[in-house]
């Protein structure tokens, strides 16, 4: 694109009151950019590089920048300096070269630079061209004066008196050694106030300068009255009756006599009395008397301590085992890690219950006894999970049936035993099982799932035979003793090809009667089976509460120090 430049305004961006300051690197220019044709090209954002130059034409450009500015309607407007400072002394001429976009050519001609601009050089000020005269009153102030810029030869005798000076603006390093003489200082000028703690020293008392006048009321010297506290008597002659506010014993000391404290008193006595019981050498130290207390000077065994006792590893420091002291004892030990491995303490809730906990790594808790509130002992057996594995303890509701349960890995109760509230011996699980070795194959076993059924039930079988037709089976004395005649059946197998069929004609608890069928006569062995309710399970209940069969356990309660 081919432009032509008018140009506006170039000025420099500093007003008359920073003429004799800090005039900024800057000024202000303003054009019009048009086509060949003399039309304002288009708005928008342009890249446009300024260059200043020592002539119209040719030669090198001693500064230049390039912005990016909004063009609107061919008109912009830029600040020059402001991203590559003017450093020139601005006393020559310049002049301004322009070029649009990256790849254009310099528009031309060149501006030259107004006379405006030049007031850069105003920054400076000639040698010795401000005079006394050229300074208004009071127009030099302090702030105006550099620090140490008025030095003792422009101060003229007496010059500084007494009201010029602040108070405090004398500092002691102001002063030269020796500069404030003895009639310097004017009588009581020097307070208690401006004496220094500690700067009086023995040297700077003359002798005999502290009279019994300068000493406050009560003082005196040699000192005199009463004496009190661990002294009796008056001065300067008192005597001492304590140390620290313990009395010392009225009594005569012996030769190669100590004082000690025996007895409630300071006394003289021999440097082995009320230690003969002690022992000792360089690595060990014993004890021979009856009774030793830590922390309490009435032990109440061999060894009695108020408070809690570490036992740490002699190489490393690390505590082993802690023994808790207070209204109930503990003992925790731990691993050599500190993560804890067991626990002897009592149940939150009551101090009379005990608890006792094995734990694993990171003091996860994996099992546990303790004394529920029912006074009952509980045992849990977890797995990694945290989540019961075995629990032992009693059937809900009733603290003396006991009940051991076998947990699945969601710590749903699958398999157990218990005392049911009648009395009864209960082994409950999902299947149970006949299990042996099986007689030929090493490493085998054989097992048999029980048969199961809605009632508790026995039963006995044989082999018997007909004699004309007629049988009469007695039953063994153990089936008499555990099953009822109630609801007793009787099954029959012949074992003839030829039998006109079998029945039971006649049954007890101690035998039954068979019959061979349209009055047969027939002589063989028949097999026989016969079933009946348990006695004392007659009111055997298939339908019952899930909540029956549990054990009257929950999760761990929170145990007593540490946790």
């Amino acid at each position: 694109m081919q432009c032509c430049i008018i140009s506006f305004v170039l000025m420099l961006a500093v007003s008359a009151g920073q003429l004799l300051g800090q005039v900024p690197q800057t000024m202000n220019y303003q054009g019009l950019l048009t086509d060949s044709a003399g039309n304002n090209i288009a708005s928008g954002n342009y890249n446009l590089t300024f260059k200043l130059y020592e002539s119209a034409t040719n030669g090198t450009a001693i500064w230049s920048e390039t912005r990016e500015l909004p063009v609107f309607d061919g008109l912009f407007n830029v600040m020059l300096g402001e991203a590559t400072p003017l450093a020139m002394s601005f006393d020559n001429p310049y002049w301004l070269g322009i070029t649009v976009g990256d790849s254009g050519s310099e528009l031309q001609p060149r501006i030259q630079l107004s006379a405006v601009a030049y007031s850069l050089t105003a920054r400076t000020v000639v040698d010795s061209s401000i005079t006394a005269a050229k300074l208004r009153d009071a127009a030099v102030t302090e702030n105006k004066i550099s620090g140490g810029a008025v030095a003792a030869g422009k101060i003229a005798d007496s010059a500084v008196g007494e009201d010029q000076i602040v108070d405090g603006a004398v500092s002691e390093v102001k002063l030269a050694d020796g500069a404030v003489t003895e009639n310097k200082i004017a009588e009581n000028a020097v307070g208690e106030a401006r004496i220094t703690d500690g700067a009086v020293s023995e040297t700077k008392i003359a002798d005999g300068a502290i009279t019994q006048d300068k000493l406050s009321p009560g003082l005196s010297l040699p000192p005199g009255g009463e004496a009190k506290g661990d002294l009796v008597g008056s001065y300067p002659d008192p005597f001492v009756i304590g140390l620290r506010g313990r009395r010392i014993a009225n009594a005569s000391p012996d030769e190669g006599d100590v004082m000690k404290w025996l007895d409630g008193l300071w006394k003289p006595a021999k440097d082995d009395e009320g230690a003969s019981f002690w022992k000792g050498n360089s690595s060990s130290i014993s004890y021979s008397g009856s009774s030793v207390g830590i922390r309490t000077s009435s032990p109440t065994s061999t060894l009695t301590v108020k408070g809690n006792v570490d036992v740490q590893d002699f190489s490393t420091g690390k505590r082993g085992i802690r023994l808790y002291g207070g209204n109930v004892g503990a003992i925790e030990t731990l691993g050599p890690t500190g993560s804890r491995n067991a626990l002897i303490t009592w149940t939150s809730g009551s101090e009379e219950r005990g608890f006792m906990g094995i734990y694993g790594p990171g003091s996860n808790l994996r099992s546990f006894f303790q004394i529920n509130s029912n006074n009952v002992g509980n045992m849990f057996l977890r797995g990694p999970n945290n989540k019961s594995n075995i629990v032992g303890g009693q059937l809900v509701n009733y603290p003396n049936n006991g009940f051991l349960g076998v947990y699945n890995s969601a710590g749903n109760n699958e398999a157990g035993m218990y005392v049911s509230s009648s009395g009864k011996g209960v082994v409950f699980g999902d299947i149970k099982n006949f299990r042996m070795a099986h007689p030929s194959q090493e490493g085998q076993e054989i097992w048999y799932a029980s048969l199961e059924g809605p009632e508790a039930a026995a039963y006995a079988r044989g082999t018997a035979r007909l004699v004309n037709g007629r049988a009469q089976v007695a039953l063994p004395d153990h089936f008499q003793i555990v099953a009822q005649e109630k609801g007793m059946t009787v099954m029959l197998t012949p074992l003839s090809g030829g039998s006109k069929g079998l029945a039971v004609v006649a049954k007890s608890l101690a035998s039954f009667e068979v019959q061979e069928l349209l009055d047969g006569r027939g002589n063989y062995e028949f097999d026989w089976e016969i079933k009946s309710v348990r006695r004392g399970f007659e009111d055997y209940r298939v339908m019952r509460s899930s909540r029956e069969a549990q054990a009257a356990v929950g999760p761990a309660e929170a145990i007593g120090p540490g946790q």
